[in-house]
């Protein structure tokens, strides 16, 4: 019997992962708006997707690791995603890429591979994003700023002779 795409199979934890990626994509279109609630709505797609991300390692801790292990390694995870909050997600995606490269070693490293492999790439990705479209933003607002001012017309006085 072959899988149907239905809302069901989508938010099966095993699938949910898939949409971190289409998220981000879909940022692409709003995150590099120069209006600003256009803008913010790219944000919240990516922050979105990163949530997806920590969700998915959050549920598949239990699955991969053995019972006395889970909660030392659920704590781990979030105390990885409280350093990044703090720190303006900029250890995100190394300290996911390093909790999955986790999960993977301890899983079959087979039944995973897609669903890690999305997930890395969604943290990567949405970083990278945010960052690049914040920056390209600023930039933008700042050289328009800077060439509306007006150059002064005043004349330095000179010291006497």
């Amino acid at each position: 019997m072959a899988s149907r795409l239905s809302i069901k199979s989508i938010l099966d934890p095993d699938n949910i992962v898939f949409i971190a990626p289409i998220l981000v994509i879909a940022s692409f279109f709003h995150v590099f708006s120069h209006n600003a609630g256009t803008h913010s709505f790219g944000q919240i797609e990516i922050l979105a997707a990163l949530i997806l991300v920590g969700y998915y390692l959050w549920d598949k801790i239990a699955a991969v690791y053995p019972l006395e292990k889970i909660w030392k390694k659920r704590i781990e995870a979030a105390v990885c995603v409280v350093v990044s909050i703090f720190l303006a997600l900029v250890p995100f995606a190394p300290l996911m890429t390093w909790q999955y490269y986790n999960l993977y070693k301890n899983s079959d490293r087979y039944s995973f591979n897609k669903q890690i492999l999305a997930a890395i790439i969604t943290a990567w990705l949405g970083v990278g994003v945010l960052f690049y479209s914040s920056y390209t933003l600023l930039a933008d607002r700042m050289a328009t700023q800077n060439a509306s001012v007006p150059e002064s017309s005043y004349v330095a006085p000179t010291q006497g002779q």
